[in-house]
């Protein structure tokens, strides 16, 4: 019986991966997309909330809405409207499209790192592990980021929602996209006739 064979984790990569990835997409929807969320609030009505919040924290909202993650507003009226607020899809046309950022980020930090190491995995999965090990470097970012991106508005404390943040950001979208760029990766890899580690697990 032939010795079943392990592929080394990269922790390490998959750290870094996963931070460059969450930095990289957190970068993009501040440029694309500030001004846009920033009059959207001043349609609102809600420029105590601009007054309160600093440009890079109202980016941050709306990389966590890009995620699926709205603002967890508790029962207070702020004299406008924005409990359950996705900016995105309250400013519309072509910003919406920024609703397939993280995949798209994060895809491309799990494929490099499975391109990275195609000489270590004999399999698909192989690579799909490789690339979902992003997560190990997006949760840490989504939870600094709930913490970071916290505002006090007149006594009432607006953040990504905590438990959604975790759960669909910090874990869903690293493993299930990280995962999907490694194997990406792998099949293409395969189909271009780019050696990996499978000869050698086949010996």
């Amino acid at each position: 019986m032939a010795e079943q064979r392990r592929i080394p984790i990269p922790v390490g990569a998959g750290t870094v991966a996963g931070i460059v990835a969450w930095l990289v997409g957190y970068a993009i929807a501040y440029v694309v997309a500030l001004e846009a969320v920033r009059a959207e609030l001043q349609t609102s009505g809600l420029e105590v909330v601009l007054e309160a919040a600093a440009d890079w924290q109202l980016a941050g909202w709306l990389f966590f809405d890009a995620h699926g993650v709205t603002l967890d507003v508790p029962a207070l009226a702020l004299g406008g409207t924005l409990e359950g607020q996705g900016f995105l899809a309250a400013i519309g046309g072509g910003f919406v499209a920024l609703y397939g950022l993280p995949a798209v980020t994060l895809a491309v930090a799990g494929g490099v790192l499975a391109w990275h190491r195609r000489e270590t995995y004999g399999r698909a999965t192989d690579a799909a592990i490789t690339g979902s090990t992003t997560v190990v470097g997006y949760l840490p970012s989504v939870v600094v980021g709930i913490v970071a991106f916290t505002v006090d508005v007149g006594g009432v404390g607006l953040r990504p929602d905590p438990l959604v943040g975790v759960l669909l950001a910090g874990l869903a979208y690293p493993i299930a996209f990280g995962a999907l760029g490694g194997v990406v990766v792998a099949v293409v890899g395969d189909r271009a006739g780019t050696p990996t580690g499978r000869d050698d697990a086949q010996r």
